[in-house]
């Protein structure tokens, strides 16, 4: 037995014949092709245009999702404004940014708390550290970050599939700066896809000031919260399940 995952959106091959090679591969050695999201939200169509052609290998599971815990007033994060940014390779601009925008918010005498991920070089994360102005907390990425999530007046972040799937299930408000370097177009799709069905504010990379992560930031207030009364984050369970069913079915006589 053999299957494979794959996330809602695919960013296009440099080669038009590493699509042709992708399908010959499923065709001859997959039984199944997890698509961790969810049809009636990004159909895996919308990127991957052949996606019919292996449709009968096709199985979406939901959104795989670390579900937000309860709200808590008394809890760490309630009523932050929370930056993130994944693994934080590419992170320093955003988090310089969101620092100099907090006092042009309408959310200037919240605690603003800046999560550096694992791959921000330390040299950075200490230069960012010691630049922090009085309400900024800038450390590490923290394994509690959904508790956060769910506690946070307002969340601004990158475009990743994890972190833009909770701050939907968390239904909070959110600012979203997706990742636009190089080749990458998944957090740019995605965020925009997104936008109208989440409610949330959608700002370019390219755009990223201080004072236009301000205005998203007021935006975002004005509105409603992110909304996922319909979205499927089942994902991890149901994945576990149909490969149990699709193993069971490859080992019965």
């Amino acid at each position: 037995m053999i299957a494979c995952s794959v996330r809602d959106i695919l960013v296009e091959p440099p080669k038009p014949e590493r699509i042709t090679e992708m399908l010959d591969r499923i065709e001859s050695y997959y039984d199944a092709v997890m698509v961790h999201g969810d049809p009636d939200l990004i159909p895996f169509g919308a990127t991957f245009p052949p996606a019919e052609t292996i449709a009968h290998k096709l199985r979406y599971t939901g959104y795989v999702v670390d579900h937000a815990r309860t709200a808590a007033k008394d809890q760490p994060g309630a009523g932050e404004v929370l930056v993130s940014a994944g693994g934080g390779a590419v992170s320093e601009t955003l988090f310089r940014a969101a620092m100099e925008a907090k006092p042009m918010t309408g959310l200037a005498d919240a605690t603003w708390r800046i999560l550096a991920g694992p791959a921000l070089p330390e040299t950075d994360f200490q230069a960012i550290s010691n630049d922090a102005p009085a309400g900024v907390i800038v450390e590490r990425a923290r394994p509690d970050f959904t508790s956060l999530l769910a506690n946070c007046a307002l969340s601004i972040s990158q475009g990743g599939y994890n972190t833009v799937m909770e701050v939907m299930a968390a239904r909070i408000r959110g600012v979203i700066v997706p990742y636009a370097g190089g080749l990458e177009t998944e957090q740019t799709l995605r965020a925009n896809l997104l936008r109208e069905y989440a409610a949330l504010q959608v700002l370019d990379e390219a755009a990223v000031t201080p004072t236009a992560i301000a205005k998203a930031v007021d935006a975002a207030l004005t509105g409603p919260p992110a909304v996922a009364t319909n979205l499927n984050t089942g994902g991890a369970e149901a994945s576990a399940k149909f490969l149990v069913e699709l193993a069971e079915k490859c080992l019965a006589p």
